[in-house]
């Protein structure tokens, strides 16, 4: 179906349960019969307002389902998990590909590469006050209950959360 939407034409197909996420992307025909399509056809070649519809819900629906906007939703997805799990806003990434590779205006929303670098920055930079070093504990030994106890466990789960 990809193939015919991108082709620019209007694309027709049977009822059958198969099409139906393209119901109003497309026009259906009234059955499966030889009979039922070749109505469908000519009903689609007498009525050019009926055909430059179908086309124009299909260039909407090519447009929302490109590799662009899927990319673009993933991103958001990405950058949504990122921000949660380090307790941080990002600046918006721009709408386009073409504002991405022509590089940030002033007053327009950051590039999907300045919102990277950001990410990196927020990953490298320290993350608030140092916790102090672990214990060295020796391979032979086995730790005693004083070396333990002066070990903070607020300590144990920081470092674990790195």
């Amino acid at each position: 179906m990809r193939l015919g939407l991108a082709a620019g034409r209007p694309v027709a197909t049977t009822p059958l349960p198969v099409f139906a996420n393209l119901a109003g992307v497309v026009h259906h025909f009234s059955g499966t019969t030889a009979a039922d399509i070749a109505e469908g056809i000519v009903t689609l070649l007498r009525d050019p307002g009926r055909c430059a519809a179908i086309l124009q819900r299909q260039r909407d629906w090519i447009s929302r389902n490109s590799w662009t906007a899927q990319a673009g939703r993933i991103s958001n997805i990405i950058r949504g998990c990122f921000a949660e799990s380090h307790a941080c806003d990002l600046q918006p990434p721009a709408p386009a590909l073409d504002a991405v590779l022509s590089g940030a205006v002033a007053g327009e929303p950051a590039s999907t590469a300045d919102v990277l670098r950001e990410m990196i920055e927020l990953i490298d930079a320290p993350a608030g006050p140092a916790t102090p070093p672990m214990p060295e504990v020796s391979v032979e030994a086995t730790p005693t209950p004083t070396d333990v106890a002066g070990t903070d466990t607020a300590d144990w789960r920081a470092r674990r959360a790195r």
